[in-house]
């Protein structure tokens, strides 16, 4: 004999007389006997012995609990954060590209410039004269970044004369 129950949380609620479970859910199937409860050999030589079985299956209610558009939207938002960094980068790449040829096409001006109005040794003098300017102003930041990564931090002593 057998008797249907819809469980729902810590209540059971009789459905009737027989199987009323899904049968798309078949494969889902679980089955807990209660005839080997205390004794399997007793339960299996006792004449007229009630051996029950539960047996459970979820329910369309049940999965559908479980299905969800999260992964989806998850997805759909990790791969639009993909497409913004990767369309920001090509634009940043797209910046400095230009900016390398106006740099490039202004310093060919710039030497074509001083090439046509200077005699070469005025010229070489010129850029002797920059490039001796830039050493100074490449040593200083040198320094400056040694001394803000922890180099020659010189030792200070702070008091309190009340």
């Amino acid at each position: 004999q057998q008797f249907s129950y819809e469980l729902t949380g810590n209540r059971a609620i009789y459905l009737g007389n027989g199987d009323q479970h899904e049968t798309a859910f078949n494969k889902y199937e679980v089955v807990i006997p209660f005839d080997a409860y205390r004794d399997p050999d007793l339960a299996a030589i006792t004449e007229k012995h009630c051996r029950y079985s539960l047996h459970m299956y979820p329910s369309q209610q049940f999965a559908q609990g479980y299905e969800s558009n999260l992964p989806i939207v998850f997805t759909s938002l990790v791969a639009a954060t993909f497409f913004l960094m990767a369309l920001t980068f090509l634009v940043y790449d797209r910046f400095v590209y230009r900016r390398n040829i106006k740099v490039v096409d202004a310093a060919a001006r710039s030497n074509a410039i001083v090439s046509s109005l200077f005699p070469s040794n005025v010229r070489e003098r010129l850029f002797e004269d920059a490039k001796a300017k830039s050493d100074v102003n490449q040593a200083a930041h040198s320094r400056l970044k040694t001394f803000l990564h922890g180099g020659d931090i010189p030792e200070t002593a702070i008091s309190d004369a009340n």
